[in-house]
């Protein structure tokens, strides 16, 4: 259970603090990802948040 606990730490630091999903460069012609996927219904982390505070 520890190397679980151990992985999704280190899953969460490397995503959320350190950004390593979002340390890129959108170009001129980048689009938002919701005129991309109009059919995907989108959540904010705000919202996902307010269930649980």
């Amino acid at each position: 259970a520890d190397e679980i606990v151990q992985g999704t730490i280190d899953l969460y630091y490397h995503i959320f603090h350190e950004g390593c999903l979002t340390n890129f460069e959108i170009g001129e012609d980048g689009e938002e990802a919701s005129k991309l996927y109009p059919e995907v219904v989108y959540t904010r982390v705000e919202d996902c948040l307010k269930r649980y505070l």
